[in-house]
């Protein structure tokens, strides 16, 4: 039978009946769905405990009963003299429990109902609340510490995820649009349906129910199995955040606060229990710290991912390597590469596919490198074009990419440091005039000169028919 027909049989309600499975007077058996399943035999147990409960007989004495430690003899003479110090109050008890005395019952074979009938027929007017009543596990409401240890958690899952497009991926997260943060998500979503039930298998709690005093116990207040850790998650997923789908994941926090701010037991919570050891304020100081680490943890991510692979002394394959690199991270996938050599090599597009330019740009001359021992000290390129019919674009991202992969390359140059930022602010801003200046030691110098171009507002040069066009380039970089 279920545990709702239990209910009904009993009078009892299933914290009741979870409480006493807690302390190992109740061992229901689960069928192939995980689920328990009761038997008359169970009833009766509960109907025993009801009883002598309502007698004022402890826990310990009926675990003793139960597991024949103590006869029933015994353990009814003793409590009638306790009962005899307890006054009127109890009056009630001491007759029953005389009688079952009278009767010679045994534990094992008590039939209850026939008790219990008199023991509400004598029960007075005013009197306390049975003490079976008060056996329930301690239940932590606490909605609001549930809530943001469940928000730390998912902030550990998404740092995860995140330090992995990073660090392992070679991904740059200010790239991604709206598809790659809807990715994010669900990612997050998922190592939580993974990561956590391992968490309460092995710990008993997650990272952030742990820096707030919670943990989860099962049957015992043991850890729960890893199948009972996995189905309250996906219930927590289901019923609490409502699959984190938008406005009903809004709906299902409501409910779900309401519930337990109630005091029902929540949906998630009907095979395990929610302890709070304590609610220090130092928990709130620890959280708050926990957080901060995370975030910061993804901004240093970030700022080393944007540091060239190689570094220092390079050779003219591990300068070509860093600037590739740069071209695929920042998303400048249309730009030539350059081999091993240092020589430019025109992209190759799959087959079919159509490619669209909307500048015609006069192409980068091949790079020339001074070189000691096989180690870069200077990179140089002169452009020039005379009378052109070519429009022109700034070069910035080519030139950009050029210092980033060589002077952003010494050992000079830290996690935040801004000078490349400055110099591409430069170039974007006036992506035709000059620079010259050091970069973390190596001397860039720039300079661009024009006649017979009219310069748009979208940073191009086109030429004037009624003009001789002249361009002229050059551009530096010297250790």
């Amino acid at each position: 039978m279920t545990i709702k027909e239990v209910e009904s049989l009993t009078g009892m309600t299933r914290a009741n009946i979870r409480f006493y499975e807690s302390r190992g007077l109740l061992s229901p058996n689960r069928g192939e769905n995980g689920y328990r399943e009761y038997t008359e035999e169970d009833v009766a147990v509960l109907q025993r405990i009801k009883l002598l409960r309502m007698l004022d007989l402890s826990l310990d004495e009926i675990q003793k009963l139960q597991a024949g430690e103590e006869p029933m003899d015994s353990v009814l003479s003793r409590h009638l003299r306790q009962l005899d110090q307890e006054g009127e109050r109890i009056t009630h008890c001491r007759e029953i429990c005389a009688q079952m005395k009278a009767d010679k019952v045994q534990y094992q074979t008590l039939n209850a109902d026939e008790y219990l009938q008199k023991v509400n027929q004598l029960q007075p007017e005013n009197q306390p609340e049975p003490q079976w009543k008060e056996d329930v596990l301690p239940r932590v409401r606490s909605p609001f510490r549930r809530f943001f240890a469940r928000g730390l958690d998912l902030l550990f899952y998404g740092t995860l995820w995140q330090l992995f497009l990073i660090m392992v991926l070679d991904l740059n997260l200010s790239n991604r649009g709206s598809g790659g943060d809807l990715l994010d998500a669900v990612m997050q979503l998922l190592l939580m349906l993974v990561l956590e039930p391992v968490f309460l298998c092995l710990l008993g709690t997650t990272p952030g129910k742990w820096i707030l005093g919670l943990r989860v116990a099962g049957e015992g207040g043991k850890h729960l199995t890893l199948a009972q850790a996995r189905s309250r998650t996906w219930k927590v997923f289901f019923r609490g955040m409502g699959l984190g789908i938008p406005i009903y994941n809004l709906v299902r926090h409501w409910k779900s606060y309401r519930a337990c701010a109630d005091g029902e037991i929540l949906d998630w919570e009907e095979d395990s229990t929610l302890l709070l050891r304590d609610e220090k304020q130092w928990r709130t100081v620890v959280w708050v710290g926990m957080a901060c680490v995370l975030v910061l943890s993804t901004v240093l991510a970030m700022a080393w991912a944007q540091l060239p692979k190689h570094r220092g002394d390079l050779t003219v394959a591990q300068f070509s390597e860093n600037y590739n690199r740069y071209c695929r991270y920042y998303g400048f996938d249309g730009l030539r590469k350059l081999d091993e050599e240092g020589n430019w090599v025109e992209n190759q597009y799959p087959e079919g596919t159509v490619v669209v330019d909307v500048v015609d740009n006069l192409p980068l001359p091949p790079l020339e490198f001074e070189e000691e021992n096989g180690v870069i000290t200077g990179i140089s390129f002169t452009l020039s074009s005379q009378n052109g019919e070519e429009w022109i674009s700034g070069y910035d991202m080519e030139l950009l990419l050029l210092v980033d992969a060589f002077a952003g390359a010494q050992w000079d140059r830290g996690l935040f440091d801004g000078e490349i930022g400055k110099f591409a602010q430069q170039m974007e801003d006036l992506p035709f005039s000059e620079f010259e200046g050091e970069i973390y030691g190596v001397r860039v110098f720039w300079e661009v000169e024009y006649n017979g171009y009219i310069y748009s507002d979208d940073w191009t040069l086109i030429p004037d028919a009624e003009k001789p066009c002249q361009f002229a380039m050059e551009f530096s970089m010297t250790k």
